[in-house]
Parts: structure tokens; C-alpha cells; sequence
């Protein structure tokens, strides 16, 4: 005879999904991740990027090597062309870089989703992204 309430087993099964899925989620936030820390040596303004990215969790979606993540590569980034949704197509200079990174959904590169959090982050901050994602666009 059913009472309308969820059995001991069906929450069971509940409680260990939602841990499940918490646990993908916390791991995908980290800022653990080792990916900009395979790049060359990098000095000054650039160095100071690659740890601000690293340490905000940047490459949890966007990749420094080239792969398909969730968001765009970073690797040659810097200087390419980027086909924006609707068509248009842009160069990623300074001021495209720094839009991006201060106003994630202003400009979505196609294909992608407007996922990226936006961030409060200081101008030296996002001057050391952007001298980060210059440096590695440099070496293609």
C-alpha cells in the first residue's frame, strides 16, 4: 500500500545523487587545476595573469592548449579573428580581450554558450589577463 511518501531506498538513492552531482560541480569550480602551469616561463605582467587565471579556475572551461573545452582556448587567442554569434567577426586586441573578461555575455564567440561568470576583478587584474593572454598568443 503506497502512503504518498518516498521509501527509505528512493531517498537513499536521492541523497546519493545529489552528492554525486555536488561533488562534479565543486570539482569542476576548482582552482586546482594544473593547465596554465605547463606553459613557458613567463615574467612580469603576463606571470602575474597566468596566476590570477589559475587561481580563479579559468581553465576549468577555457583550455590553454588548443582542446575543445567549454569555453574558448586561450592558446592563440590574442591578436586571432573571432566570429562572434550573429556572424560578426572581430580581432581579439586589448580593448576585445578586456570587454570579454569585464563583460563576459557583451561578446559570445559562436558556438559558445554566455556561461562565464562575471567577475570583480581590479584593473590590474584584468590588465595581467590580458598580458597573460597575449603572451600565450604569441606562441602559437
Amino acid at each position: 500500500m503506497s502512503t504518498g511518501h518516498p521509501s527509505a531506498g528512493t531517498l537513499a538513492g536521492l541523497v546519493v545523487l545529489v552528492v554525486a552531482l555536488l561533488t562534479v560541480l565543486l570539482a569542476a569550480c576548482s582552482s586546482s587545476d594544473g593547465a596554465t602551469t605547463t606553459t613557458v616561463r613567463l615574467t612580469g605582467a603576463a606571470a602575474a595573469g597566468q596566476e590570477t587565471v589559475r587561481d580563479l579556475g579559468c581553465t576549468t572551461c577555457h583550455t590553454v592548449d588548443g582542446s575543445d573545452g567549454v569555453g574558448p582556448t586561450f592558446q592563440g587567442l590574442a591578436g586571432s579573428k573571432v566570429r562572434l554569434e550573429g556572424g560578426r567577426t572581430v580581432t581579439a586586441d586589448e580593448t576585445y580581450l578586456r570587454r570579454s573578461i569585464e563583460d563576459p555575455s557583451a561578446q559570445v564567440v559562436d558556438g559558445f554558450r554566455p556561461i562565464m561568470p562575471e567577475r570583480d576583478l581590479t584593473d590590474a587584474q584584468v590588465s595581467s589577463i590580458v598580458a597573460y593572454l597575449q603572451a600565450i598568443g604569441q606562441r602559437r
